[in-house]
């Protein structure tokens, strides 16, 4: 099923085909200058990026006269030839896998939109020899159709991120927070069990009056490998995770004043910057209980009972998948699921056996749904599920599957041996709206009529008019 909006995908098409239909007598003053003067083209493209010091870190000759010249000419060839050579489909399609593959290689976007704006630079300023009567109506279609390559790259740059950053808080959500805070614990153990060794380490050189280095830096230490290469995963985009990365560079800068100081035998500046460093010393394990600390509260979004996450933090994680949705026209869906007739089983067994049989039936949710999805108490004996990236039918198929488990899997309880429950469901997609409550909305509307024809099924709402 087709989300009801207008994707960005079509708006560009659009914009191509516009372009290319009051465009046709430029292709034929394209395609032969283009073709003549590639080379130059290219070299000065490559004499222009090289001049950026970013550059510099991502581009070698080899690869430039191996790989990247070639690479450019094929990308002229095809981007510059209009129709004749693709479906606007396809023109499309590769600009974005372009971007893709430039994202995938770790090029910052920032040098890839700087290396197409010199591109453009150098394919307009050959332009610029054409008459005057073609000189006009070519420099123009080459400036719209690189400002509709640059908007695509863009765009597949975000949905490479945004693909990354999905993940990272999946991963970092299915970790229990308790091993968190321990982590947290043990880093600032190694911490001050590393500026006790260094503190130990400079005073033994400073009574020697030794030029040798036995200081560790912070960065080379455990700490510093974790805060390299194992935190940005656990904590990604965190402000307090980045403040602390400062403070250990700081740290390592004064550190490497205290040994220029020792063997300049200048005693009041070292014991003036052993202060400093004790002081930032102290706000970096101070950084660490923070971290420790919003663990703490994340956790504190859970449902006590279930463990599963409650209301709270349904706000962050549909507003993420809202805007995501709307970006790469994947619907995602919700599910609201409500155990039938639970009130009898309070009733009967009481509230203890009650929040048994709803503690087993959040993990009974947890272990049929898949590893992307999300699982929230929505109150009472009412669960939401969060599908992102899927379809109708596949959302369908996820909800029957919940349905039928339960109807077939007896429920333990201690004396009565196991309670039979069955569950209603509303099922919902999104439709491109980022108001996600709308979209509550209608699996509310879709669960209730699930009860009003019986309860034990499966019902899924109408789209939006």
């Amino acid at each position: 099923m087709k989300p009801p909006f207008q994707s960005l995908v079509e708006i560009h098409h659009k914009e191509l085909l516009n372009l290319w239909e009051n465009s046709v007598e430029v292709f034929s003053t394209l395609q032969p200058v283009l073709k003549q003067h590639s080379d130059d083209i290219v070299t000065g493209f490559y004499q222009r990026l090289l001049k950026h010091p970013q550059a510099k870190e991502f581009l070698t000759t080899e690869v430039i006269n191996q790989r990247l010249r070639q690479g450019i000419k094929a990308w002229l060839s095809f981007t510059f030839y209009g129709p004749h050579t693709q479906t606007s489909q396809e023109f499309l399609e590769f600009q974005e896998r372009l971007g893709r593959i430039h994202a995938e290689m770790d090029i910052p976007l920032t040098l890839f939109l700087l290396g197409l704006r010199m591109l453009k630079q150098e394919i307009i300023q050959v332009l610029m020899e054409l008459e005057e009567s073609k000189r006009l109506s070519a420099v123009s279609y080459v400036d719209a159709l690189i400002d509709l390559i640059l908007a695509i790259i863009a765009e597949s740059y975000n949905e490479e991120h945004g693909d990354m950053i999905s993940e990272l808080q999946r991963m970092r959500m299915s970790i229990p927070p308790e091993n968190l805070q321990l982590v947290c614990e043990q880093m600032r153990n190694k911490l001050l069990m590393w500026f006790t060794h260094q503190l130990s380490a400079m005073h033994q050189r400073t009574a020697k009056r030794s030029k040798g280095n036995s200081v560790v830096p912070l960065r080379e230490s455990e700490i510093g490998l974790w805060l390299e290469h194992k935190a940005p995963l656990l904590f990604p985009e965190n402000q307090t995770l980045d403040t602390l990365v400062q403070a250990c560079e700081e740290i390592d800068s004064l550190l490497e004043q205290t040994r220029q100081q020792s063997q300049q035998q200048n005693e009041e500046e070292y014991t003036e910057t052993i202060a400093l460093l004790e002081e930032l010393v102290k706000r970096a394990d101070w950084l660490l209980c923070e971290l420790a600390r919003e663990i703490s509260e994340i956790e504190g979004r859970k449902d006590p009972l279930t463990h599963l996450f409650n209301r709270r933090h349904l706000a962050t994680v549909l507003n993420f998948e809202s805007r995501k949705s709307r970006y790469t026209h994947k619907q995602y869906a919700i599910l609201l699921i409500d155990l039938d007739h639970f009130k009898a089983v309070n009733d009967r067994y009481g509230h203890d056996i009650g929040d048994q049989v709803l503690k087993r039936f959040a993990e009974l949710l947890s272990e049929k749904v898949r590893t992307s999805d999300f699982v929230f108490r929505y109150g009472g004996e009412e669960f939401l599920v969060l599908l992102p990236a899927v379809q109708e039918a596949t959302a369908m198929l996820v909800a029957e599957k919940i349905r039928k488990i339960v109807e077939a899997t007896p429920l333990a309880v201690p004396s009565d041996g196991a309670v039979q429950l069955t569950v209603s469901c509303g099922v919902a997609l999104s439709a491109g709206e980022l108001n996600y409550e709308r979209t509550i909305k209608r699996a509310d509307q879709a669960l209730y009529q699930a009860k009003l024809e019986g309860r034990n099924r499966v019902v899924l709402a109408l789209p939006p008019r």
